[in-house]
């Protein structure tokens, strides 16, 4: 495997005319300097793709940016496209909504020659904008969890020749890569120290925005090969309509079980501690469940399109 630690960053951007310099900025000031920065255009409808091109032809240096503009329609096939463009041994993913140190480079370099392994993941630290952004947070990640992502790690090139590209698709694509991954390498490699996180909202700006969010994104993760969250909504909802059968009390028994598990036992599991204010535990439920209506919805939608 070459030691050599030379680095493409590959940075997919969608109408992100507002945050992508700041990304350029803190990636051109990054105190490891072997490395090459991909931008992708995800076809953006702003100005991003002409920013970054006047951003690149003001600022020289050592480090070398290119700003590629591929057509693609998603986040995943975009990553590939920055792979396939890169001049480089080992692949760095990173996001423009994303806070990150000028250290991030040298620390997962660091890492990587002292486990003398083929990938390093970084962590993303959930914690929500304002009190609503927190409650979604909570019923997604968990409330100030860290959790392995693809963003701000490092992958040998040759291991996407080995279990694959991502999928292309909007969501789900990074979860089911990650799971080839450590079932390929028997686990993942995760660096503690290296951590980051919105510069913003987690998830979205409003309720209608989050709905939005989780309809379109659990459409696209419906197609995703190795995804089995719609399998288990239906078996859920069918093992419901089973109970339902046996009479109303059962019926009760089960939605209040469901009602107190959905709002409250699921966000204190996965969070690692929870904003427990009278708005949130007001809104636990409702956000809770509403994930849950929209995700089966978009499931049901899948399944009728198939027929």
């Amino acid at each position: 495997m070459n030691q050599n630690y030379k680095i493409s960053v590959i940075v997919p951007y969608f109408n992100e005319q507002r945050k992508i310099i700041k990304t350029l900025n803190a990636l051109r000031k990054q105190t490891y300097k072997k490395f090459e920065v991909i931008m992708i255009n995800s076809n953006s409808t702003d100005n991003s793709f002409k920013i970054v091109n006047n951003w690149i032809a003001k600022k020289k240096g050592k480090i070398k940016f290119k700003n590629y503009n591929k057509k693609t329609s998603y986040p995943s096939s975009s990553k590939n496209a920055g792979i396939k463009c890169s001049n480089n041994d080992w692949i760095a993913f990173m996001d423009c909504d994303l806070k990150f140190s000028k250290n991030w480079l040298q620390t997962q370099v660091e890492f990587l020659k002292k486990n003398k392994t083929s990938h390093v993941m970084g962590l993303c630290h959930f914690t929500g904008f304002d009190m609503m952004d927190k409650v979604y947070v909570s019923q997604t990640w968990g409330y100030n969890s860290k959790i392995a992502v693809i963003p701000s790690s490092i992958f040998h090139k040759s291991l996407f020749k080995k279990i694959g590209y991502f999928q292309k698709t909007r969501a789900g694509y990074d979860r089911i890569w990650k799971n080839k991954l450590k079932k390929y390498n028997k686990n993942l490699e995760v660096n503690n120290k290296c951590l980051i996180k919105y510069q913003t909202y987690n998830h979205a700006n409003s309720y209608i925005n989050f709905l939005k969010k989780i309809f379109n994104y659990s459409i696209s993760s419906f197609k995703v090969k190795g995804n089995n969250q719609p399998k288990i909504y239906l078996l859920v909802f069918m093992l419901f309509v089973f109970i339902s059968l046996k009479g109303f009390k059962y019926v009760v028994f089960i939605s209040l079980l469901y009602l107190i598990i959905r709002s409250y036992l699921y966000p204190l599991i996965k969070s690692k501690k929870i904003d427990l204010r009278i708005s949130s535990i007001f809104f636990l439920p409702i956000v809770g469940l509403s994930i849950d209506f929209i995700r089966f919805l978009a499931y049901c939608l899948c399944i009728l399109r198939l027929k």
